[in-house]
């Protein structure tokens, strides 16, 4: 088994960076419940794994990769990732701006009731920043 890094919010990763998942148990770095990994079609380990990524959490900080499984989890409809990729989206954070398609991101994360995705989506209505503003919204 390759080195198991147990981070202090719960997230494991193993010595590849690749895996991301909660850890229920771990002893001597063997007995690990699984939740998931960061595979195709795990929206809440594709979220976690992100959250390494784009905090630097037991890995370097790689914005762009970290997009990249915010995208994979918000387009199964994970509110979470929908709301942190539209941040990304709408600073240019590690990706090319794009305050419309943050807009739309915002909006179904807001969908969802992610607060922070609603203040945000509330804000751009308001202001206009990358979708005609509706301030009756």
């Amino acid at each position: 088994m390759s080195e198991t890094i147990l981070l202090r919010n719960g997230l494991v990763i193993d010595g590849t960076g690749k895996t991301a998942y909660r850890a229920d148990v771990l002893i001597d770095g063997e007995r690990i419940a699984r939740i998931g990994t960061a595979d195709p079609g795990d929206a809440a380990a594709q979220f976690n794994y992100a959250l390494l990524l784009e905090n630097g959490e037991g890995m370097p900080i790689d914005k762009s990769l970290a997009a990249h499984y915010y995208k994979l989890a918000a387009d199964q409809g994970y509110a979470a990732a929908q709301c942190n990729y539209s941040f990304l989206l709408f600073n240019g954070d590690g990706i090319p701006m794009d305050k419309a398609l943050a807009a739309h991101y915002f909006k179904m994360a807001a969908d969802l009731g992610c607060v922070n995705a609603q203040c945000s989506y509330g804000f751009i209505l308001s202001n206009g920043d990358g979708i005609p503003t509706d301030k009756a919204l």
